[in-house]
């Protein structure tokens, strides 16, 4: 009988070693499939970064000309000095090339995909 034994233990590593494979080609899976995803990630927000500190600092631009072109305005509007609306002309067109430019930017969901 100790033929018997041989074939049991065969065929028990037999099953060990396919559950092992099965295992290994499932992790193997797994894990490529979380580094594609990861990847992809990656590469959305590298080319959403950048826009998003230029929409930031376009922001920034826009609410301080705001701010500067509201006292020039008051002021020539109580005074009647064209001096006020030099001033305020001066930075109308920088606050408006900031606005265009704001504009010109592609919205958040569209900002990761390639130009067509």
């Amino acid at each position: 009988r100790p033929l018997d034994s041989l074939t049991t233990t065969g065929s028990i590593l037999g099953e060990g070693v396919s559950g092992l494979a099965a295992t290994v080609v499932l992790t193997a899976a797994a894990l490529t499939w979380l580094g594609w995803n990861a990847y992809g990630s990656y590469q959305a927000a590298k080319n959403r970064i950048p826009r998003d500190f230029r929409i930031e600092e376009l922001r920034c631009t826009i609410m301080h000309f705001d701010e500067v072109l509201t006292m020039p305005a008051r002021m020539a509007a109580a005074t009647g000095d064209l001096q006020w609306e030099g001033r305020y002309r001066k930075y109308e067109l920088q606050l408006d090339a900031a606005i265009k430019e704001a504009m010109r930017l592609p919205p958040r969901h569209t900002a990761a995909r390639p130009p067509r």
